[in-house]
Order: structure tokens, then sequence, then C-alpha cells
């Protein structure tokens, strides 16, 4: 695995026993999912709920669940409710500074929030706890029964991934943090307002001109730092900051539960993304009276979780951090294994073909074997293959090698913004299966089958019947299929 400068190496050993400790000894998250009252998800759980917009939304299935890491708290009260926030880090005072994660059309609207989702029918599609990380994740928001949100707890840090999938909405929709009085005292930093803004109750001008891919909010309560990216097919000239610190504002605050006790009336420090304006229909299951492709609307919030009183400039590149993850690179070993000295970066006689790292090294050149960017198939068509001379991506012709994945835009144009789609979160897997002809004649069997309507599984399993794929291509095609159905580009 390769970091910028730092390099780490990780060894697959084949298991002696049947048995085998995922975590290896180690636990670094915990997420424990409780219904109260007893409740059995499996066969007591309202999945059907009731109505509630603009009134009292008392959700009939309440929780009392808790995702724990070593450096936060996060509590949920019920589905979409997310109530209870503690950074736990070294020298943070513990308080919880949520009040309520909410979702919301306008400001001063009721008609829907995370309280009348939560109401309304759904279900969970998992909530699991391992070693490494926790998924909490669930589908149904009143009329978008299959919007869904993802939860995924680490050690120091928590991804909520949205997709939303409802009918056309006229009135835009808000993704916002209000937070608790707890929270009274510290500063709210993005890159529109780089100088802060305190939260205190006391209203304040903000810069709200743009969209903030980092946010921090830190005082001696601990630090929180945000990420946010979010993947449109539509224009998204509409989407902008949102703030509002004002204990006496006039703008509903949504708080009619009698049951759950966020949130509460005031709005302390409520910021987040709002796009302001009508947004096209995102529900696959429902056909564009046009005849065009259902459009496609994810949203990205990584959540880190940090000692008090950090720096803007540790905050922004600890967010830059996140937006850039490892990138983990695999290549076989053949059957004569590893040369004694692998790893010492010499490439020695006897490992010409077992010591890809020290004979064949991955370090952004030309000739490393790996596709990175800003290598493309015309000027590093060893690495990038789908180039040779004299065929040029773009020139809306197929030739020379081009295929579907590596040049989508001349050899598969109507799928141009699905495939762009899936490069934009899993770059290093497409440039593997383009590189291999059977993984992307399946890639494009399923995507012409899905393209009539089939099912992602449905289209796998009638696609392997009918193209043959080496093992290795097939682990590849299928990390395309999971990026595919992750970042909703299907």
């Amino acid at each position: 695995m390769q970091d910028g400068e730092e390099r780490a190496y990780i060894y697959l050993f084949e298991r002696a026993t049947d048995s085998i400790d995922p975590g290896a000894g180690a636990q670094y998250v915990s997420y424990v999912f409780q219904l109260l009252d007893g409740v059995n998800y499996l066969t007591e759980y309202d999945l059907y709920g009731e109505g509630c917009g603009n009134a009292t939304c008392n959700p009939s299935m309440l929780e009392d669940s808790v995702a724990t890491g070593r450096t936060y708290r996060n509590h949920f009260s019920a589905r979409w409710v997310s109530d209870e926030l503690e950074i736990t880090a070294d020298g943070t005072t513990g308080v919880n500074i949520l009040d309520i994660h909410q979702a919301r059309f306008t400001p001063a609207t009721c008609g829907r929030h995370v309280l009348t989702f939560a109401t309304a029918e759904g279900a969970f599609a998992a909530n699991r706890s391992g070693p490494v990380r926790g998924i909490r994740s669930y589908l149904g928001a009143n009329s978008g029964p299959f919007s869904q949100r993802d939860h995924l707890f680490y050690d120091t840090r928590q991804d909520i991934v949205t997709m939303l999938r409802v009918h056309a909405v006229s009135s835009g929709i808000m993704d916002t943090m209000d937070y608790s009085a707890e929270a009274i005292g510290m500063t709210y930093y993005n890159k529109l307002n780089p100088n802060g803004l305190t939260i205190d109750g006391v209203p304040e001008v903000a810069d709200e001109s743009g969209v903030p891919d980092w946010e921090l909010i830190t005082g001696e309560q601990g630090s929180l730092i945000m990420h946010t990216e979010y993947a449109l097919s539509f224009d998204d000239s509409a989407a902008r900051f949102y703030w509002e610190d004002n204990f006496n504002t006039s703008n509903d605050q949504c708080d009619s539960s009698t049951v759950l006790s966020a949130p509460d009336t005031q709005a302390t420090g409520v910021s987040g993304i709002w796009f302001e304006g009508a947004l096209p229909n995102t529900d696959p299951t429902r056909a564009n009276t046009n005849g065009s492709d259902t459009d496609s609307f994810v949203h990205i919030r990584r959540m880190m979780f940090r000692e008090p009183n950090l720096s803007v400039d540790t905050a922004k590149a600890i967010a830059e951090d996140a937006a850039t993850p490892v990138q983990v690179l695999a290549r076989l070993v053949d059957s004569a294994g590893f040369g004694a000295d692998c790893g010492d970066e010499v490439c020695d006689a006897d490992e010409i073909n077992t010591c890809a790292v020290d004979c064949i090294p991955v370090n952004g050149t030309c000739g490393d074997t790996v596709c990175q960017t800003p290598e493309n198939s015309v000027v590093c068509p060893e690495d990038c293959p789908g180039g040779e001379s004299g065929s040029q991506c773009g020139n809306s012709l197929c030739d020379g090698v081009e295929n579907e994945l590596s040049c989508v835009t001349d050899c598969w144009p109507r799928f141009t913004s699905r495939v762009q789609c899936v490069e934009a979160i899993c770059q290093s897997t497409l440039a593997a299966c383009d590189a291999e002809p059977d993984c992307v004649e399946l890639v494009v069997c399923v995507g012409e089958c899905i393209a009539e309507e089939s099912s992602v599984s449905e289209c796998q399993s009638s696609c392997a019947s009918t193209v043959s794929i080496s093992p290795d291509s097939g682990l590849i095609a299928d990390g395309i299929f999971a990026c595919a159905q992750l970042g909703d580009c299907l």
C-alpha cells in the first residue's frame, strides 16, 4: 500500500483451521442496534408506519442504538434520527454537542423532515458490527421509499452516504447539523467563512454563496471535521451553504414529537448544504414522462473526530486526506514464492518474476503496470491499454485498442455518464478492468442488460453464463458493480 511517501505491506495467509478471528484480537469500533421495549426486528418491526407531515411525529419504532469509536459516541433514537454526538478524543469535555442531524425541504417548513421519515414506512438493510467498522443502513423517506442512508462507523471517523430516490421535488432539500446547547462557545469554520462563526445563538451574517467541501467545528468540547461530496447527474448550480444561529428563530424547528427530545426549539449553529430549487426525479422505479433516464443524487458526509481547539490548517489537511483515500493495488505472486530479500527495493535475480514491489515498483511512472492519473491510453499505453499509435480517445471513433471502459465516449457513448460515475469513485478498479478484455466484456454485458430494466443481480447471473471470464477478472468486475451500486451510478 502506498500513501504519498508512506508505504505499508499486507500479507495474506491461508488459515490452518475452519475458524478465524476476523479482528485478529482487536476491536476498533462497536455498534449496538437496540430497539426499545424488546421489539424483535425480524418479526415485530413496523414496516408501514404512518404519515405525520406538519403534525405531531411519534415514530412507533424507537431505538437506543449507539456507535462507539475511539474518539466519538453517536446515538440514534429512531431510523433517520441521530440525536447525540460526543467527541471523546484526548482532552475533550465529552459532552453531547448534537441536537439533531436534520433533513428537510426548506428552513421554515415541516412537511418533510427526519421525524416524518422515521414515522412513515421504512426498513433496515443492515445493522452490522465488525472489528474494523460498523454498518447502519436503512431505507424509506415518505414518498421516497427507496431513499437510503448508510452510516459507516470506524475508530475515529464516520461516513454517511445518502442516496436520494424520490419523485421530482419542487422545493429542493437540505442536509444540516443542528447543534445542542452544550456546543455553545464552539467556533464553526469552512472555506467560505475562514475567520469563523461563533456558535452562541446570536445571529451572525455568514457567506452562504457556495458549497464548502470542508467544515470544522472546534472548542474545548473537541473538534469535528467534515468533508462533503456529492455526485449528481444534473446541474448543481442551485446548491449552497446554509447557516443559522438564532435562539429566537422564527423558523419552525419541527419539534412536535412527544416521544423524542430532539429537535429542540432553537437553531444552534445550524449548518450544511441546501439544494435550493426544484430537483428532478431520482426514483429509478418511476419512469420520466419524457422517456429520459432517471437522475441520480448521492451525498457523502465524512466526519472525523479529534482533540480540542484544532487549527484550520490541520482540519483542512485531515479533510483532504479523507477525500483521497489510500489506493490498494494487488498483484499476484507466482508459485516460486518471494525472493529472500523481497521488499528491500533491490530487484535480485531470483525476484524478477516473484517480487513486483522490488522489480516493478508502483511509483507513478509510466511502465509501473498501474494506470494512474494523469496517465492515459495515449501518453502511457504500457500501463493504460486502450490506445495505440494512431488512436485518440475523444475523436468519436472506437479505434486502435480502445474499448468501452478505456474510452467510453468513443466506444460506449450512451453509457458515458454511468462509467464516469464509477470512475469518480473507483478509478483504479476501472483501470484494472479495462486492461482485461474478459472483464470489459462482462461489464458491457451487464450494463446492456441493466439498460433493459433488469436488476443488477439478474444481469450478473445471466451474463456469467454467457461470458467466459477468469477468476481474477471476475473479482475486478464484481468490484466495479459494487462501486456502481454504492455511487448509485446505475
